[in-house]
């Protein structure tokens, strides 16, 4: 029998919209416990996304996490990473189905649901649905507080309301 292994990445993702400036890098795990060998073979290609997405090689890292789907289409950190990477394409809207299939599959992991939420909001402020991506936002913020990109974006949301000096939705 195969014993359950961590596969720990370090993921060197900004959290800011001009992606991949080292303002801040996720130094996380990826809390996925591999129950069979393609399981961990897709952990493994989205290992080697996540390097490509760390030297800026967009297509190596588009290509790997692709196939880590095709190897595993349940596992949801595969489409959380070509959702950024949607969004870096600038395609909000493409990003929109790779971040709900991201919620769909993951189950517990408040750090991965709160940058979730938060790239679910990021994309609909891109699209200017300013009322669902505050809720978004909003969602990120009550499971992890301290994330400082969220707090900006609430308060840009709070800035472009009407009723406020600087505009409406």
């Amino acid at each position: 029998m195969m014993r359950s292994k961590k596969i720990i990445l370090l993921l060197l993702l900004t959290t800011s919209c001009s992606f991949f400036e080292r303002k801040s890098i996720y130094n996380t795990q990826l809390d996925f416990e591999p129950q069979t060998q393609q399981e961990i073979s897709a952990l493994l290609t989205i290992e080697e996304g996540v390097l490509a997405l760390s030297e800026k090689n967009i297509l190596n890292a588009k290509k790997n996490f692709e196939n880590a789907i095709v190897i595993d289409r349940k596992n949801p950190y595969s489409y959380f990473f070509l959702g950024v990477i949607a969004i870096r394409e600038e395609n909000p809207q493409k990003a929109l189905g790779y971040f709900q299939r991201t919620l769909s599959l993951l189950q517990n992991k408040d750090f991965w649901l709160a940058q979730t939420y938060k790239y679910l909001g990021i994309s609909n402020y891109i699209l200017e649905q300013n009322k669902t991506a505050q809720s978004f936002f909003i969602k990120s913020q009550t499971l992890n507080s301290e994330d400082k990109e969220v707090e900006e974006y609430l308060k840009l949301l709070l800035d472009s309301s009407p009723g406020s000096s600087s505009g409406s939705e």
